[in-house]
């Protein structure tokens, strides 16, 4: 939606006008109920105009455009009536068109640390969708071992430090095989909650300990700025605590209601159990690639997409174009000859970025 550089720019643009005009009347005078609905809360411990304007800023960036007009655009028209402001006549225009200057983080092929995100339209399809609205909050991804499901979390992590999505933030915790019957719910929440800086945690009181631990979270993140991924990456394995799985399904229920999902999502690896409640309906389900699923054209593509960044990044590292469907049809002939296709693709891949 914005650059980096427009964002900075914006930011210090809204916070000289905050200096004149509390963020209160602002947001009152130049937003409808549904629209500040979708703003959301700003944090009561955001009191310096920066702070406000950022958290304001991100939270229109958010948005993307869910909105017509869009939460950007009807900011942007409150600073253009003001004196003094910069010029954002060209960044009015473009936003109404919903032309996002950022390349799409979701069609990447090279994401976090350099590393291959092979083929995957449907996968990336879908988190896309899970981050850009509401109404399904919930995205689960099922298949065999070694098919990259836990690697998704990967796709979230780059698109995170990317311009586009400036204060989303992705929390993964992962159950290892076998620990089920070992790990509490208490060290689901302490997971959850390790970057939110949140409130002392629930002691056991009452018989709903897991309802009182995923409230308790879910208060937190309402407290927090930006919008919070919750990955729970190998939870649907047998012999998980019961309260393990009952604050999976209180987040789940959380999740889907349209209040708690402007600020939460869920992303569920590895986990085709079902959940108590009306919770499919919120939930996109992807599988991720099936066993050998890797063509040699998805190579190819990727092979190109690495040509593309070397050619801004380190010209020297550039592969041969006219060798690249042979190196593709190379290293499908040797993932076939291995346990796992996907790993083998990956470590190839990984020699070609080094």
């Amino acid at each position: 939606m914005l650059t980096r550089q427009e964002r900075v720019d914006l930011i210090a643009a809204l916070a000289q006008h905050l200096v004149q005009t509390p963020i209160g009347t602002l947001i009152t005078l130049g937003f409808s109920l549904p629209e500040r609905e979708e703003l959301g809360e700003m944090p009561s411990n955001l009191i310096v105009a920066t702070d406000q304007a950022t958290w304001m800023v991100d939270a229109c960036m958010t948005s993307k455009w869910r909105r017509d007009p869009s939460l950007m655009e009807l900011l942007l028209n409150r600073l253009a009536n003001q004196p003094g402001m910069p010029d954002f006549s060209a960044l009015l225009a473009r936003v109404k068109l919903k032309d996002d200057p950022n390349p799409d983080p979701f069609k990447s092929f090279w994401v976090m640390a350099n590393q291959p995100f092979v083929a995957r339209p449907d996968l990336r399809k879908a988190a896309k969708a899970l981050l850009e609205s509401v109404n399904q909050p919930i995205l689960r991804v099922n298949g065999p071992s070694k098919s990259g499901k836990s690697y998704t979390t990967e796709l979230f992590h780059f698109v995170m430090n990317t311009d586009s999505w400036p204060n989303l933030h992705v929390v993964p915790a992962k159950l290892s095989v076998g620990n089920g019957p070992t790990y509490s719910v208490e060290d689901l929440a302490d997971e959850l909650s390790m970057t939110l800086n949140p409130d002392p945690m629930p002691k056991r009181s009452t018989s709903s300990f897991p309802k009182a631990l995923a409230r308790w979270l879910v208060r937190n993140v309402n407290r927090n700025t930006g919008l919070w991924i919750f990955v729970l990456d190998g939870f649907g394995q047998p012999n998980v605590q019961p309260e393990v799985t009952e604050m999976i399904r209180q987040l789940v229920e959380y999740a889907t209601n349209p209040e708690f999902a402007r600020k939460m999502r869920l992303l569920l690896l590895d986990y085709d159990q079902d959940l108590v409640g009306n919770w499919r309906p919120w939930t996109g389900d992807d599988g991720p690639l099936p066993t050998n699923g890797v063509t040699a054209l998805d190579l190819v593509v990727c092979l190109q997409a690495f040509n593309n960044k070397m050619q801004v990044e380190n010209p020297a590292k550039l592969i041969e174009p006219s060798a690249i469907s042979t190196i593709a049809d190379a290293m499908l002939a040797k993932s076939l000859t291995e346990p796992s296709q996907l790993p083998s693709l990956n470590e190839q891949l990984l020699k070609i970025a080094k």
